[in-house]
């Protein structure tokens, strides 16, 4: 048995997972209601260590028994999915970010397209937006639009590109570790320092409770997922948490998310062509952010 040093492991969802452990055989895996989770996952702030033991299950088990449980098959046929949040930042952050807060609208399409508007109670906003072929974001406050190169990934699945489900669209490694009460998956993703994604599920619920990753500057990054709700057919955590170097960076709580909306492709078109050439560029210009959604 090997020696696995986990950092801010999301505690509160390891007690959920004993708990749904001990009530598993008085629920059908594929019943929704016993699997909306009210409790919230709070990360530790100290290192821990626990023991890794490689189990006889396959990775594609553990993803499968995920996918079922919070939308099976509607997942690969979703066209849009639009969610209302509000983000707080848990510390100032007033070199990077210089307001706190802020309501959130994101639209994601089955194109690989995500839309991101923020809206801050000072009435300033901003918009990112995502894509296979071009990245950019604009400020109203600075009128000034910044283009990105798109990062290089080849996905080999059509699962949404959201925070919870983006890695489930990389090649899974075949093990599957065992690590207290949850089963860790890995991924293989060339955007991070030693090519590996992780994902954290439980060994009862199935639910995925984090995905940790190092990126190319030996950062280490974790999102915990809590609070599972189930609608329209679909269920997903309606608070995320974002840690850095164990310190908390943003919370995000959710109030609602649809599924299959209708909207205007617009929403995702560039202010003008995008330059693949460069890696970062600005242009001073007046953009009009779209309304997502009224809060």
């Amino acid at each position: 048995m090997n020696t696995y040093i986990a950092s801010n492991l999301c505690e509160q969802c390891l007690k959920t997972d004993q708990i749904m452990s001990r009530r598993n055989d008085h629920f059908s895996t594929n019943c929704y209601v016993w699997m909306i989770l009210s409790m919230s996952m709070l990360c530790l702030t100290a290192t821990r260590t626990f023991s890794q033991t490689e189990t006889k299950l396959k990775s594609k088990e553990v993803i499968r028994r995920f996918i079922d449980q919070t939308g099976g098959g509607q997942w690969r046929k979703l066209k849009s999915r639009q969610e209302s949040s509000f983000v707080d930042y848990e510390e100032d952050k007033e070199d990077m970010i210089r307001l706190k807060s802020y309501d959130m609208a994101k639209l994601t399409n089955d194109k690989g397209q995500v839309i991101e508007t923020h809206q801050f109670l000072s009435g300033k906003a901003s918009a990112m937006v995502f894509g296979p072929d071009c990245s950019w974001f604009y400020s109203n406050n600075s009128e000034t639009v910044t283009v990105l190169s798109s990062t290089i990934i080849k996905y080999r699945t059509d699962y949404p590109r959201t925070t919870l489900m983006e890695i489930l669209n990389l090649e899974a490694r075949k093990e599957v570790y065992a690590e207290d009460t949850l089963y860790r998956v890995d991924f293989v993703d060339t955007r991070m320092k030693d090519d590996t994604h992780s994902l954290y599920f439980g060994q009862q619920s199935g639910l995925l409770y984090k995905r940790k990753y190092i990126n190319k500057n030996g950062a280490v990054w974790e999102y915990c997922f809590s609070e599972y709700k189930e609608h329209q057919g679909f269920m997903e955590p309606y608070v995320t948490e974002l840690r850095s170097e164990g310190n908390m960076f943003f919370t995000v709580r959710t109030d609602i998310i649809n599924y299959n909306v209708i909207y205007d492709d617009g929403v995702f078109t560039p202010p003008f062509a995008c330059n693949e050439a460069a890696d970062y560029e600005s242009f001073n210009i007046v953009y009009e952010i779209p309304i997502l959604s009224d809060r």
